[in-house]
């Protein structure tokens, strides 16, 4: 920047050196400088973006994860009750045990204690309501019995399905078994 005096000549402006061309050389190093700046802040950028977007991803994996370890801890105590009616009486109550703050949805009926004592399939006998979840699919925790030992899983919504709809035609399957015999009476 210069300014301009009356007698014509040109000064350069206060507090700045005087203004001399950039040689050639000068003026590539300059130029690759400012390319090597851009690339670094371009390649920042992006770098930044991806361990943001890779950060969300393992966060809500990470929740998923975890309300899905919530849900079954949350079956520990009824698990354990159910169990022990199992063992002391041979069959399981007719009234499920008492969840924390929800109820299940499902809990077997009689014809359905019936069954479980009669297959050797694990059978599904309490059902918490679905949970939606980010990542991971929507589930829910069951309980299944095979073998007079309960367990707590978590299944996915299609999974459950499939066994669900398996299961009631097992049990339809063993209805139709069991009203086609004929009554034996004492």
């Amino acid at each position: 920047m210069t300014q301009a005096h009356t007698s014509g000549e040109t000064r350069p402006a206060r507090g700045l050196p005087p203004f001399e061309p950039k040689t050639p050389a000068e003026e590539r190093a300059s130029l690759l400088y400012q390319m090597a700046r851009r690339r670094w802040v371009f390649r920042t950028t992006i770098l930044l973006a991806l361990t943001a977007v890779a950060l969300c991803f393992f966060v809500a994996w990470r929740r998923d994860k975890t309300i899905i370890e919530m849900r079954l801890q949350m079956l520990t105590g009824p698990l354990a009750q159910l169990q022990a009616q199992v063992d002391q009486l041979g069959w399981l109550p007719a009234q499920p045990p008492e969840l924390n703050n929800e109820a299940f949805t499902y809990y077997v009926s009689d014809s359905d204690r019936h069954y479980v004592y009669q297959t050797s399939d694990p059978v599904i006998i309490a059902v918490t309501a679905p949970v939606p979840m980010v990542l991971l699919g929507d589930g829910r925790a069951v309980i299944v019995y095979h073998n007079r030992k309960l367990e707590a899983k978590w299944m996915s919504v299609s999974s459950f399905e499939k066994a669900w709809d398996r299961q009631h035609e097992k049990l339809e399957e063993f209805e139709q078994q069991r009203q086609a015999q004929p009554i034996d009476l004492p």
